[in-house]
């Protein structure tokens, strides 16, 4: 197993201000650190920073997330997608086997959309 040289010290700083600070070992490199921002952010543009002081290099990511509401509701009538889902039990015991059945219609005029097709849905019985 091939182990990072990554010895550092890594501090985010938001509008120029300590958020949060550790330390990157090659104990601890493979570890995902998630750090939640939002007490340190305002409404409008913020500054993030990585400060690396060490040696060795690490990868990080970024996501930032907001609420735009529409400037107009919806047209008034059918939603655009129908998921109904249906149990063939309401109690379960320890061991039990659960079967569940999930029906999803497209109710806009459009073709379907098959990105929702995921691993998890395997048949749809219509």
């Amino acid at each position: 197993m091939r182990r990072n040289k990554t010895n550092a010290e890594v501090t985010i700083l938001v509008d120029g201000k300590e958020a949060e600070t550790f330390a990157l070992t090659p104990e601890n490199s493979d570890v995902m650190r998630l750090i939640d921002l939002k007490e340190y952010t305002l409404k409008g543009d913020n500054r993030v920073q990585i400060q690396f002081d060490g040696e060795g290099s690490a990868l990080y990511q970024i996501v930032g997330r907001f609420y735009l509401p529409w400037q107009e509701k919806p047209a008034e009538g059918k939603e655009p997608l129908s998921i109904e889902v249906t149990y063939d039990k309401t109690e379960l015991v320890k061991d039990d086997t659960l079967t569940a059945k999930v029906v999803i219609k497209n109710n806009r005029p459009a073709r379907r959309i098959w990105s929702l097709w995921t691993s998890a849905c395997r048949r749809i019985r219509r």
